[in-house]
């Protein structure tokens, strides 16, 4: 969620999945988050599937629903569960990397 919000251009699912290190590798090798847990998808579209109600896809490109999704994601004083806060600065660096 933090790369569909802080891009600069709006994702494809195909670049989600680049960026996320998601395809056949993580079916075999799940990738490891910082919380201890594990990613086994192959790709992103599930999850932007059961995101519907705040994410939508035109054209392959996934947007968020409305902007004032980001800026709750966004505000730490709005979004007080930190599952779900996005700092953007943090967010910005991973894309970099």
């Amino acid at each position: 969620m933090g790369s569909v919000v802080v891009a600069k251009t709006p994702l494809t699912q195909e670049g989600l999945d680049v960026l996320l290190g998601l395809g056949p590798a993580t079916a075999k090798d799940p990738l490891k988050l910082p919380d201890g847990s594990s990613i086994k998808l192959l790709t992103s579209k599930g999850l932007i599937a059961s995101l519907s109600s705040i994410l939508r896809t035109e054209e392959d490109t996934i947007r968020l629903l409305h902007a004032s999704v980001a800026d709750f994601l966004t505000d730490p004083v709005r979004c007080t569960d930190a599952r779900f806060f996005i700092g953007i600065s943090i967010h910005n660096r991973i894309l970099a990397l």
